[in-house]
């Protein structure tokens, strides 16, 4: 049997007036390979950032959580990335947040409370953005107890951020009783 690898995705996020967008369209940013021995994992993940021109806008590197996936373990960040003036003037691919998670998807996959949730991309995102671990969001989290983050955040994030309502409170809640479901 082969050992487990690691992999890492990077969702590259930036606010301005209009909202939250994420820089690299419809997805993570992934550099499409296993991580070397040799690294870390944050390295790789501010590699991914340098791959894509995106090093030097970043302002704030956090990771949210990982999952596992059929021999790898896929570790995710959230990259807060800043320009002057309006983020689809500098990202042309970004896409605003609030289309993404607007309900244009159905709830993350029942899982019984035993068992390993089954989180899609678009789940991962809500729960970077919209986590209630510790009763609040990732980001809201950071802004409120981590002050190096804080720092970083400007008036639209901010104001963004104060709008995001928590989403996960009611993400597996079904209607009904939940049993084990085959992985």
């Amino acid at each position: 049997m082969a050992p487990m690898t690691v992999e890492i995705e990077v969702f590259p996020l930036a606010a301005d007036h209009s909202g939250i967008w994420l820089v690299g369209g419809h997805d993570a940013w992934r550099p499409g390979h296993a991580l070397d021995a040799g690294t870390t994992i944050h390295a790789a993940a501010e590699s991914v950032l340098r791959s894509r021109g995106a090093l030097d806008d970043l302002v704030a590197l956090h990771s949210t959580s990982w999952r596992q996936a059929e021999g790898v373990a896929i570790h995710t960040y959230m990259a807060i990335l800043a320009r002057e003036g309006s983020v689809p003037g500098s990202w042309p691919q970004a896409v605003p947040v609030d289309d993404l998670l607007a309900g244009a998807v159905e709830k993350p996959f029942l899982h019984a409370a035993t068992a390993p949730p089954l989180p899609r991309r678009v789940d991962v995102l809500r729960h970077a953005l919209r986590d209630l671990e510790w009763g609040q969001r990732h980001l809201r989290f950071l802004l409120t107890e981590d002050d190096a983050v804080a720092a970083t955040l400007d008036e639209n994030w901010r104001r963004h951020l104060a709008a995001i309502r928590p989403a996960l409170s009611n993400l597996y809640r079904h209607g009904e009783r939940v049993t084990a479901r085959p992985c």
